[in-house]
């Protein structure tokens, strides 16, 4: 019986693992394909070039990047609290912020750096049981892509005019380089009544969900609505970041700046490449507009990539090892169940 239903299965095992493949191929095709996009734009520049454009990025536009950094970090602790509420396991606000910013930095470097494995760990240190980390986890994520679609749709709505260039552009045959704005406009539209039936959703249903034998509490409107407003904050500071580091050439309105960074943001996303590398900046050096400085503008991103990025990454690691969160782990793999320090912190 256990060989027959070994077989039942294999077909469906083996269709995920193609699956799993045919994603990581793509992933690495796309990531290629990127590569070769930037070189393309950068091929007339040479790394001094670049790196004096480093040089030339003033004190104050670093400070606000680090800060604008800080604050969207700080935001964060709002979506781990709102998220701990939904689950109905309140943490003091300390162990939370801890818990979320080493969370959240690892998650930004995820797939390279297992940022999914990172929070559960920590919030396991911290007594949460295996399917209520799941639960939080599911309810962080999908608000994330809410407040990724208010925001895109908002700003699409309100600024169809992207001029978002194709790095194809200079293919022969291609009739227009641009989005033509109708479709960013019905894009933004398509974003913005995600958002408006999800609402409605949970308005109107109140009975936990019942997905493959798990029983998922729907959350209330004022959580969800809570929720889909920090992670919209989250996505403006994000974005603000690299604004307050664009070289003076390339400022433009930061609503049209908006539209192409959530572009490029969603492009990074979609493609599976981790933290979107290569992916974003393609779309951000085709798009923005700078007298053909190429080489300012990757500066910028690479800035971006420091402070909003790597910078956060040291910091989470570092706080690991000082304070000893991973527990360690028993025969087999299995966390063990032992409190850490943070268990021992008083409320």
């Amino acid at each position: 019986m256990k060989h027959k239903s070994s077989q039942n299965t294999s077909p469906a095992r083996d269709s995920r693992r193609r699956g799993l493949a045919l994603s990581g191929v793509l992933s690495v095709g796309l990531f290629l394909l990127a590569v070769a996009l930037l070189y393309h734009a950068l091929r007339d520049y040479r790394l001094q070039d670049i790196l004096h454009q480093l040089r030339q990025v003033g004190g104050p536009a670093l400070l606000a990047a680090v800060g604008l950094t800080v604050v969207k970090y700080f935001v964060l602790t709002a979506s781990d609290a709102l998220a701990l509420q939904h689950i109905r396991h309140p943490l003091a606000y300390h162990k939370l912020a801890f818990a979320s910013f080493v969370g959240s930095a690892f998650t930004n470097a995820a797939t390279f750096f297992g940022g999914g494995a990172a929070r559960y760990r920590i919030y396991s240190s911290l007594g949460l049981s295996a399917r209520q980390i799941g639960e939080m986890v599911l309810f962080c994520g999908y608000t994330f892509w809410l407040g990724f679609f208010l925001v895109t749709g908002a700003t699409f709505v309100l600024e169809p005019q992207l001029a978002v260039r194709s790095p194809l552009a200079d293919l022969p045959r291609l009739e227009t380089p641009y989005l033509p704005a109708p479709s960013v406009w019905i894009t933004g539209i398509g974003c913005l009544a995600l958002v408006g039936i999800y609402m409605a959703a949970v308005c109107l249903r109140r009975r936990p969900l019942t997905i493959r034998g798990w029983q998922l509490r729907v959350p209330s409107a004022a959580l969800s609505a809570g929720q889909i407003a920090v992670t919209s904050i989250d996505w403006l500071l994000a974005a603000a970041v690299l604004y307050v580091l664009l070289p003076g050439q390339m400022h433009v309105p930061f609503v049209h700046f908006l539209g192409i960074f959530m572009l490029g943001q969603g492009a990074g996303m979609i493609s599976h490449v981790p933290g979107g590398l290569g992916v974003f900046e393609t779309i951000l050096l085709y798009s923005l507009p700078g007298g053909g400085d190429a080489a300012a503008m990757t500066a910028a991103l690479l800035l971006y990539r420091l402070i909003y990025y790597i910078l956060p990454l040291l910091l989470g690691s570092l706080l690991l090892a000082l304070h000893g969160v991973l527990p360690p782990s028993r025969p087999g793999g299995e966390i063990s169940a032992n409190p850490t320090f943070l268990s021992d912190v008083p409320d």
